[in-house]
């Protein structure tokens, strides 16, 4: 995953957070919406179905509202293995990071987690971990915690079916 040809690709500009009391620079499209723009005048299959719309792009109120509680709450430990579930740019994961060093980025969409891990970069030198996923077909995580700020709730979500370890969320949206 280069961010490289995501840089090549997108109009890329600074978004500063207050996160805690701790400013957070994210890296991520200046205009989300030509994304899908895009998509559509390439032809590309705008699946709504299959969910490869660009939610990805730009930064939620359950991200920052997650990312809020994680810095203040002081409930992951230096050691605990985190991963981010739907990174799109990453805050959480980034926000994770002031927490512990042990932080793995997914998404769906690839641009997803190479913005995600440039994001961290950015606040945290280094390289992240990082990885394409289906949340129709995860893989056993190798993490003690998963973390989901989710825009929506499918209602076909693997979410609805057990997963081998807790994950936690922002709060749960309402289902689509």
């Amino acid at each position: 995953m280069s961010f490289a040809n995501a840089f090549e690709r997108y109009d890329i500009g600074e978004q500063s957070y207050t996160i805690a009391g701790r400013t957070i620079s994210i890296s991520a499209p200046r205009d989300p919406a030509v994304l899908l723009d895009e998509l559509i005048a390439n032809g590309s299959e705008v699946d709504v179905t299959d969910e490869r719309l660009p939610y990805w792009a730009e930064i939620w109120s359950s991200s920052i509202a997650l990312s809020e509680h994680l810095l203040e709450a002081g409930e992951v430990e230096p050691s605990t293995r985190c991963l981010e579930l739907g990174c799109g740019l990453g805050l959480v994961g980034v926000s994770l990071g002031f927490r512990t060093p042990h932080v793995r980025f997914t998404d769906y969409q690839p641009d997803a987690v190479a913005m995600a891990r440039h994001n961290w970069r950015g606040a945290h030198g280094g390289e992240a971990e990082g990885a394409v996923l289906d949340w129709r077909e995860p893989p056993p995580p190798a993490a003690g915690m998963i973390w989901w700020s989710p825009l929506t709730w499918p209602t076909r979500s693997v979410f609805l079916r057990p997963w081998p370890i807790p994950f936690h969320a922002a709060w749960p949206p309402a289902a689509t």
